[in-house]
């Protein structure tokens, strides 16, 4: 018998350290960040280290395709404008923060002892646990329902300031509990929600425990989502059922599939004329008087709380001086400090902010790299349906709201904390995936799969990946 290596010897201490980082980023700790960008770098070096032998020479595409843009976009957004007062330590983290836990998922993808099923408890359970504590301290601070109750006085003074409750929550920050925005606490339920759409792929009679984590990580988020209630990500949850509903019942459909491809470029070309007229409205007077001049069009982008924040921020963006993203101190005088200093909702505007126009671009190149590789995941892995619809409805729910709803001022009662869009931690659980999910093209078919028996139940197997040709015959 052959003599393990130290990589295939140890190589169990690389799994659980990146299974730790996911749970524990995915419990948040109310947001700090810059302990698990440091924390994500680690891992990303020691995981790398032991996937390296499993890793070959189709790995080198995806790889670059999806690893390119990132760095990039982390060089923008990290040493680019920041509320970090020129913070190295912060702006370091910044940078090294997206590429870490893309390593982390393509190396996960390619380490033998790696368990996806542990994987996705770890993420699960963090984002419950959160909900969970967040959703409780809010019933006993504000009741159930308390929107509706208290719709029409809602209001309270605080350190002279005047606060509505019907926008914010109690969460856990830290050891402490604050008060934040109901958008921010909202992505959490709704990312916990996701894993309800699972039990379509899930048998009671078969697995009772997955069934049951996954009922109860789902049943968390839907529950907070209800109580508080929040109905952009009750929208939004309904959204990501849709789509597991469609990969349950249609996936095999060509018309279907056909009519879903149409759809989707027609969306993907509506926005993008939206966000072009959006560059004119904010950089051509002769375009902006024009929409101003319509009620429909000055509604949709001059006359909405995201646009309202964004113009000026677009605007500012276009300048040279601004490429790194809005320098205030030479911004000053073109663009409000309110529109610097408050959310605009929508993270596409918030990557302006930081990183500026190229910026932007970059994570549009990243955007279309990651939906091919993860529709050629959807169509080709050997992972487990539930395993596919769970990291589906992540990243449904969490694009939509985040389209949306995203927050980078959520405390309620201290709007100098500044939580960036790109070193959001629920931003890193879907790097992570978006690395796990890359394959190599035309390679699909390549895997390890742990040898199990036949009479089995198929919903037990680990699809864990390396590059052995599953083609060759089963010992």
């Amino acid at each position: 018998m052959a003599q393990k290596t130290f990589r295939e010897e140890y190589e169990s201490i690389g799994t659980f350290l990146v299974l730790e980082i996911l749970a524990l980023v995915s419990f948040g700790l109310g947001g700090v960040s810059l302990i698990f960008q440091y924390a994500g770098f680690i891992v990303a070096l020691i995981a790398t280290f032991f996937a390296f032998k499993n890793y070959s020479k189709d790995d080198l595409i995806p790889v670059l395709c999806l690893g390119a843009p990132l760095l990039l976009l982390s060089v923008f957004t990290g040493f680019g404008y920041s509320f970090s007062n020129g913070d190295i330590l912060a702006k370091l983290g910044c940078f090294l923060g997206l590429i870490s836990f893309l390593a982390i998922g393509l190396s996960a993808r390619r380490m033998k002892s790696f368990s996806t099923r542990n994987a996705i408890y770890c993420i699960g359970g963090g984002l419950a646990l959160l909900t969970l504590i967040g959703t409780i301290a809010t019933w006993a601070q504000y009741g159930v329902f308390y929107p509706l109750i208290h719709a029409k006085a809602g209001s309270y003074y605080y350190d002279g300031n005047l606060y509505s409750i019907l926008n914010e929550m109690a969460w856990l920050q830290g050891f402490k509990v604050v008060e934040v925005s109901q958008n921010y606490g909202g992505l959490f339920a709704l990312m916990s929600a996701s894993f309800l759409p699972a039990l379509l792929f899930v048998k009671y009679k078969e697995d009772k425990i997955m069934f049951i984590v996954f009922a109860v990580i789902g049943g968390i988020g839907l529950i907070s989502i209800l109580s508080i209630p929040n109905f952009y990500a009750l929208v939004f949850f309904a959204i990501a059922f849709a789509a597991a509903l469609f990969y349950r019942f249609l996936r095999n459909n060509e018309l279907a599939i056909k009519i879903l491809k149409y759809a989707i470029l027609i969306i993907v070309g509506f926005a993008g004329v939206l966000v072009i007229i959006a560059l004119l409205n904010a950089s051509n007077s002769n375009v902006s008087s024009f929409i101003a001049g319509s009620s429909f069009l000055n509604r949709i982008f001059n006359g909405n709380r995201i646009m309202i924040v964004a113009n000026p921020i677009i605007a500012a963006a276009l300048r040279v001086e601004n490429l790194f993203g809005l320098n205030h101190i030479i911004s000053g005088y073109d663009i409000p400090m309110d529109a610097i200093r408050t959310s605009s909702g929508a993270f596409e505007i918030e990557i302006i902010k930081e990183g500026g126009i190229i910026a932007f671009l970059l994570f549009i190149i990243f955007a279309l790299f990651a939906y091919e590789s993860f529709s050629r995941y959807l169509k080709s892995s050997k992972d487990a349906d539930y395993v596919k619809v769970i990291f589906l409805t992540l990243i449904v729910g969490f694009v939509f709201y985040s389209t949306l709803c995203f927050d980078v001022f959520p405390v309620t009662h201290d709007s100098g904390v500044y939580l960036p869009f790109t070193t959001s931690l629920p931003l890193f659980i879907i790097i992570f995936v978006i690395g796990f999910t890359a394959l190599p093209k035309g390679k699909e078919d390549v895997s390890y799969q742990k040898e199990v028996k036949k009479e089995e139940p198929q919903i037990n197997v680990e699809d864990e990946y390396t590059f052995i040709d599953v083609e060759e015959e089963e010992m």
